[in-house]
């Protein structure tokens, strides 16, 4: 077996998975106005409820290397849910936590729209997190090559956004049921997913145990 064969691949895919990581694209989220409120439920979880969050020309768009590629709005839709007991700093989400994203930009054409499923809620400070695992499914885009090679319709991508309210989730869950604390926005971001990254790390690996296995067999007699 010619051994630079199964080396080259290694090293090709070594290639591919570095690009594909290089990718970080992102759309950053900042001075959005809404709220979100919080309400114990007397047992240890909370519910909570949101109108929205709207930025208005304080959206980017940036590359890899944070320059400004364009400048636009962007929205979270109406929101409402219930968390389990907290466990960790993390309380799981038990029910709702499912909103749509829209950004679109003011200086080209890009535009891009999705659904967003929220799994759970960091906590542990005043500054809680909507981003444990989360999902945005891009179900509209249009706009440059760029745009749209990062949030192709169908994809997911990575999402998040952080809070600043008075005190902590867990604090509130401890207290009486119907105690409330709001929440105001205080950042976020949109950054798109390298496509199948599971498939492309076990191909990666798998050439390159290859190589290394071509490497010591041993010459037959």
């Amino acid at each position: 077996m010619n051994r630079k064969l199964p080396t080259g691949l290694a090293l090709s895919a070594g290639l591919l998975l570095w690009a594909s990581a290089a990718n970080a694209d992102m759309i950053g989220i900042g001075g959005a106005t809404g709220s979100i409120t919080f309400t114990s439920n007397g047992n240890g979880t909370i519910s909570f409820s949101t109108a929205g969050f709207t930025s208005t020309g304080l959206t980017t768009f940036q590359s890899p290397t944070g320059v400004l590629q364009d400048t636009g709005n962007s929205s979270f839709g109406a929101m409402s849910g219930s968390t389990g007991v907290e466990v960790g700093n993390i309380f799981p989400i038990a029910s709702g936590g499912m909103e749509t994203f829209s950004y679109t930009s003011t200086t080209d054409s890009d535009m891009m729209s999705g659904t967003i499923t929220w799994p759970a809620i960091k906590d542990g400070t005043t500054s809680p997190q909507f981003d444990v695992n989360a999902v945005l499914t891009v179900t509209s885009s249009s706009g440059d090559a760029t745009f749209t090679g990062d949030f192709p319709v169908g994809s997911m991508a990575g999402i998040d956004f952080t809070l600043s309210v008075a005190t902590t989730l867990s604090t509130l869950a401890g207290q009486a049921a119907g105690s409330t604390v709001s929440g105001a926005f205080s950042s976020g971001e949109v950054v798109p997913h390298v496509p199948e990254p599971a498939s492309l790390t076990l191909l990666g690996s798998a050439l390159v145990g290859l190589g290394l296995l071509s490497r010591r067999r041993p010459k037959l007699a």
